[in-house]
C-alpha cells in the first residue's frame, strides 16, 4: 500500500484530492484515522494520513509529504483549540507519543519533531508540498501501481484549489518559536528545516 504521511497540516487533504482525481484512488484519513483499527475501510491503492505513522508495515511504500515546519506548527495551533484530553486527536497523539500539554505551540512543536523522526525512519520518498506539481503527482501513481495520464494530471492540478482545507492562523517566526518552547526542541525544528532545505534563522 502506498502511504503519504507527515505530521498533519502538511497538505495530505490536496494531495488525496488531486491523486483522485488524477486517476489513482487515494483517501485521506479514511483507513487510518485515530480509531484505527476499529473503523472499518475498503482498501484503496494509497492513503494520505498523519495517522497512519504508528502503523506503517515493512512492505508499505511511505512517502514523507512536508511542509515549512513554522507553517505547520502555526497551523496545527491554530486547528485544536480544544481542551487537551477531551478531543479524539489529542487522546490519539499522547497514547502515541506520552507528549504532555504545555502550551498549544510548544505542545505542537514537540509532536511536530516526534512525528517527523518517525516517518524519517520509515520513509522511501519526500515530497515537499510546496514543489507538489505534474512530476510528483505521476511518481506516486506509479507507486501506487496506477500509471496516471498526462492529461488528467493536468486537470486535477487545475481543478483542486491548493487551499484545500487550509487554516487561518498567525505568522511564526523562529524568534517567536525560540520563546514558545525549549532550547533542544527548537534546534530539532531548525535540524529539520535546515535538512530539507528551507530557512532556519
Amino acid at each position: 500500500m502506498l502511504i503519504i504521511t507527515g505530521t498533519g497540516r502538511s497538505g495530505t487533504s490536496y494531495v488525496s484530492a488531486v491523486l483522485s482525481l488524477a486517476g489513482c484512488p487515494c483517501g485521506h484519513e479514511t483507513m487510518f484515522t485515530q480509531f484505527y483499527p476499529d473503523n472499518e475501510c475498503p482498501p484503496l491503492p494509497a492513503e494520505a494520513s498523519w495517522l497512519a505513522v504508528p502503523f506503517i508495515k515493512p512492505e508499505d511504500k511511505v512517502v514523507h509529504l512536508i511542509r515549512h515546519p513554522l507553517k505547520v506548527i502555526a497551523s496545527m495551533a491554530a486547528k485544536l483549540h480544544v481542551k487537551p484530553g477531551d478531543d479524539s486527536y489529542w487522546k490519539f497523539i499522547y497514547k502515541h507519543t506520552g507528549i504532555e500539554f504545555t502550551t498549544y505551540v510548544d505542545f505542537r512543536a514537540k509532536f511536530f519533531v516526534e512525528w517527523t523522526k518517525r516517518v524519517i525512519a520509515r520513509r522511501d520518498r519526500v515530497i515537499k508540498i510546496e514543489r507538489f506539481g505534474r512530476n510528483e503527482v505521476a511518481m506516486l501513481g506509479r507507486m501506487a501501481g496506477i500509471p496516471l495520464r498526462a492529461y488528467k494530471i493536468h486537470r486535477a492540478l487545475q481543478i483542486i484549489p491548493k487551499t484545500l482545507n487550509t487554516v487561518p492562523h498567525s505568522d511564526l517566526t523562529w524568534r517567536t518559536l525560540r520563546g514558545a518552547t525549549d532550547a533542544a526542541t527548537f534546534a530539532a525544528v531548525q535540524q529539520i528545516a535546515k535538512d530539507h532545505g528551507y530557512d532556519y534563522e
